[in-house]
């Protein structure tokens, strides 16, 4: 029977294998720690052994203040743990982190703080970007105006400068990101003119007020056309500076499209079960407890379990019963609309969430599951054994008024279609529940 599990809405919840997870944590360009409520290392990625210069089992258990330490007029320990914890600046002078190696040697980084759930505990996700490169270009600029356009003209990164909204110097690694061959289609355009519609409201306002002297937060993400088209991701924090006698914003443009993928990616799989693509159990009753708490609204709910699974994990090995729950998925998948959700409950368990439904039509959509269910069984029966499935329904508010309690319902009335036999469908009826 299904068992009600407690819902957490707050921080992303990993169902991975660890294995996968630290082979997603390899995959990011920067470095990458994970972080447990006692502030101790729990994790490192391959960047960050490099960044620290440590082996990998020698950063597991040390405390964050051991190996980022924070402005010289702040606590060390304690004030990186509490950037950790709230994952957030009180100020522009907080970004000043230093990461310490195990050679001793200090290096400016920012860091980018993300919560997460692996098997329950909570947990900080640390992103750590080295930015020696623009604190060394910050620090050529207040010298010399000059000096400081002859580095930035070699240096790895895009640098753009902004004078009001109009941009007036731009470094040859701008050029090469944007897909452009000569300054002259740089200079003079309006400061949004190379960014998605949807990012150009915060760029501006960012950018201007950064002009002004305000203080702003730490980095932030948006997103680029290049000249080809193609759509890229940048990272920056702009500074204020005086160019040529007028203040002006200088920003440092990072192309983080890779890393901007992998944490897609590693978003997905935190709201997703990792072997069917549906929702998982965590995110499909959090999504289930908001729709059913809205006002006057009502959800119908398909609970569905299959028949005889085991029988095909016992003939043919459980990797052709995942097969066949993937096929299942992608049936289930074919006869929803796009407002409606499925996501995987249990090992064979699956539910789906069909708001502003009606009952006449949850039912015909359950019927047309059953259907296509059995359009893909063939090719996994044996024995005369069927793989079918037994569905149960509920609707919301008539048989419950939560999230949980509806799901109880339906998981109730698809036990009452399986001891009918299964390969057919039950409503919930409260009499149920004493037979249950």
């Amino acid at each position: 029977m299904h068992r009600d599990a407690g819902s957490d809405t707050s921080p992303a919840r990993f169902q991975i294998i660890p294995g996968l997870f630290q082979s997603f944590l390899n995959m990011l360009p920067d470095a990458a720690l994970v972080i447990d409520r006692h502030n101790r290392i729990r994790a490192a990625n391959k960047a960050a052994q490099e960044l620290w210069a440590y082996a990998s089992n020698q950063m597991i258990g040390r405390s964050i203040g051991q190996v980022l330490h924070g402005p010289p007029d702040r606590g060390q320990a304690g004030w990186v743990g509490h950037v950790v914890s709230n994952g957030k600046f009180e100020s522009e002078s907080q970004c000043d982190l230093r990461a310490l190696r195990s050679d001793g040697r200090e290096v400016p980084v920012e860091i980018h703080v993300r919560k997460i759930q692996i098997d329950d505990r909570p947990l900080n996700l640390i992103m750590v970007h080295d930015i020696s490169e623009l604190r060394r270009t910050q620090s050529v600029l207040s010298e010399s105006e000059a000096m400081y356009e002859a580095l930035v003209e070699n240096i790895a990164d895009a640098v753009v400068v902004n004078v009001g909204p109009r941009r007036v110097f731009v470094n040859q690694a701008y050029l090469t990101l944007h897909g452009l061959a000569d300054k002259s289609e740089a200079l003079g355009l309006p400061v949004d003119h190379f960014i998605v519609p949807e990012d150009r409201d915060l760029v501006l306002s960012r950018t201007l007020a950064r002009q002004k002297g305000q203080i702003m937060p730490g980095p932030y993400v948006y997103r680029i056309q290049r000249k080809d088209g193609e759509i890229r991701t940048v990272e920056t924090s702009p500074v204020k500076i005086r160019y040529r006698g007028q203040p002006a914003a200088l920003s440092v443009l990072r192309d983080v499209t890779d890393r901007a993928r992998a944490e897609a990616r590693l978003s997905h799989l935190a709201s997703h079960d990792a072997l069917t693509g549906v929702l998982n159990r965590a995110s499909f009753e959090e999504e289930l407890e908001r729709c059913v708490s809205v006002a006057g609204s009502v959800s119908v709910l398909i609970f569905l379990d299959v028949d005889n699974l085991k029988h095909v994990n016992d003939t043919y090995g459980h990797r052709t019963g995942d097969a066949y729950l993937c096929q299942l998925a992608k049936a289930l998948q074919g006869q929803v609309k796009n407002t409606q959700m499925i996501g995987r409950i249990g090992g064979d368990e699956f539910a789906v969430l069909l708001p502003g439904s009606t009952v006449a039509e949850a039912q015909a959509t359950a019927r047309r599951m059953l259907q296509a269910l059995r359009s893909i069984a063939l090719p996994y029966e044996t024995d005369g054994v069927p793989v079918t499935a037994s569905v149960g329904i509920a609707c919301a508010p008539k048989d419950a008024s939560s999230g949980q309690d509806l799901l109880r319902c339906a998981d109730i009335a698809m036990y009452a279609a399986k001891r009918r036999g299964g390969d057919q469908l039950a409503m919930f009826d409260p009499k149920l529940s004493m037979v249950a």
